[in-house]
């Protein structure tokens, strides 16, 4: 499992939402969901390879 050195963290959890992307049509969609300890899951409506290109950003406490 990915995890989110301190003072990288955010300050509370957060849900990332994206599109998944085949070819040149969308297939599926997910989130990625990142908690207060820096854990970083995932979860998705599609099964199998798919592009995903995702931004998020969140408040840190500077720790």
């Amino acid at each position: 499992m990915l995890t989110i050195p301190d003072g990288f963290r955010p300050t509370v959890a957060q849900q990332i939402y994206y599109l998944g992307i085949a070819g040149s049509g969308r297939s599926g969609d997910g989130k990625y969901i990142v908690s207060q300890a820096g854990d970083v899951s995932m979860f998705t409506t599609t099964t199998g390879a798919i592009e995903r290109i995702v931004t998020g950003s969140w408040i840190t406490s500077g720790g």
